[in-house]
């Protein structure tokens, strides 16, 4: 199976738990948590949990 990449890792991720829980009950330290990756990685390519849910929604 092939690796995704970072970015989508986390947007496949949080997509996935905004579906199940809903925005303001997901939080960021669960997303990276469940997407395997390192704080920095999130932030490298997201400034936060609103900027992601912005891209996730588009």
């Amino acid at each position: 199976m092939p690796k995704i990449n970072v970015k989508n890792r986390i947007l496949k991720t949080a997509a996935r738990l905004f579906h199940q829980q809903g925005f303001h009950q997901t939080g960021i330290n669960q997303i990276i948590k469940e997407a395997e990756i390192a704080r920095g990685s999130l932030y490298q390519h997201f400034s936060g949990k609103d900027e992601l849910c912005v891209e996730y929604l588009e």
